[in-house]
């Protein structure tokens, strides 16, 4: 059974290269395009890691998070976005964030965050 993410981001073009990206190497992808529904989507359907946009129009990042962990749902998170300050990235660590990924993407980065926290699928594709 492949590994599940949920990715979070109001960008269609940015969910559609991560969600093309990720099938490509053995993921299940579920998209969300804001964080009202992230709770009610994490009670109802189980995942192996979130990648979450750090700038949603609805909630931000770090109201989501705050109300996954608060949840007590262990799942890895990956925080993105094209800039976010030491304060901010402090702020996520304290509630158990995983990573950081900025945009435009560092694939690399990426893919080293997968195998740390998501385990996945073996695969020979490179990016």
């Amino acid at each position: 059974m492949s590994k599940r993410l949920l990715i979070v981001d109001q960008d269609a073009d940015i969910r559609l290269v991560l969600r093309m990206w990720l099938k490509a190497r053995g993921y299940g992808v579920h998209e969300l395009a804001g964080g009202w529904t992230v709770r009610q989507t994490l009670h109802y359907d189980v995942f192996d890691g979130m990648i979450l946009n750090l700038h949603l129009p609805d909630l931000d990042g770090f109201a989501v998070v705050k109300q996954v962990r608060e949840d007590r749902l262990g799942l890895p998170i990956l925080v993105m976005s094209g800039e976010y300050s030491d304060t901010q990235k402090a702020n996520f660590e304290t509630l158990g964030v995983q990573g950081f990924l900025p945009k435009p993407f560092d694939w690399d980065k990426l893919i080293a965050w997968l195998s740390q926290w998501v385990n996945p699928p073996k695969s020979n594709s490179k990016h």
